[in-house]
């Protein structure tokens, strides 16, 4: 919204549940109260607009995830350490929205959410979405057509069964490689949103197709633990 210089403004709920997880979300770190000050950053969370131009992410924003992973690993730990695979899923990440999507410069927000035995990563990335960005080939297509749900479709692209929308060699690592770190164990509860589905490999019984409602855009949802740190330092 504040790219296109839409101003909001709002209160908070009178629950006061729902008014603690508003203000421990980070969502506040972006906005002002009624007087125009900055609200108190949220020490349980963390929010960062990730932009990536036509060949990479900056500096700066690298610089950042870093430093959040770090936090994290602190966390959980009790020592500051690098995780550099897990830096790598995100990186890669970003780098997949730009293939699947055709679009040269796009945005992502990385949201860390810090709980008392694990950390939550969110990677949000409003765009086409997976589904819609999809280039299957005539014979993938026919199949799906009788055969696949979109269930089925978003599973197969995480398995690298299709082709990035470049058609070029070593493109499409991004999906694969956040199902290789859950195989693996780096991650936990992984779920992913786009389009009309909602993927759960936690429990993939859970996983369903949305009847009304679409999400232009792809959510990554994990969360990892001190286990998951100490496998893959």
């Amino acid at each position: 919204l504040e790219t296109k210089n839409i101003l909001i403004r709002g209160n908070f709920p009178k629950n006061e549940i729902c008014k603690n997880k508003i203000k421990e979300s980070g969502l506040l770190n972006f906005m002002r109260d009624n007087k125009g000050n900055p609200f108190k950053k949220s020490s349980k969370s963390d929010l960062l607009f990730l932009e990536k131009g036509s060949k990479s992410l900056s500096k700066n924003d690298n610089i950042r995830i870093s430093e959040n992973i770090r936090n994290a690993v602190e966390h959980l730990t009790g020592e500051k350490k690098h995780l550099q695979r897990l830096r790598k899923i995100i990186l890669e990440i970003c780098g997949n929205s730009i293939e699947w999507s055709g679009t040269k410069k796009r945005q992502w927000l990385l949201g860390v959410m810090y709980d008392e035995k694990k950390v939550i990563f969110t990677i949000t990335d409003v765009g086409k979405g997976i589904l819609k960005t999809l280039n299957l080939k005539l014979k993938y297509k026919l199949n799906n057509l009788f055969d696949y749900s979109n269930e089925e479709i978003l599973k197969n692209a995480f398995e690298k069964k299709y082709e990035s929308s470049s058609r070029e060699i070593n493109r499409n690592k991004g999906l694969p490689s956040v199902k290789k770190a859950y195989d693996d164990k780096l991650i936990e509860n992984l779920k992913v949103v786009t389009n009309d589905v909602m993927l759960d490999y936690g429990n993939l019984k859970k996983s369903y197709n949305f009847k009304k409602y679409k999400f232009d855009g792809t959510f990554y949802r994990w969360t990892i633990t001190k286990d998951n740190v100490h496998k893959n330092l």
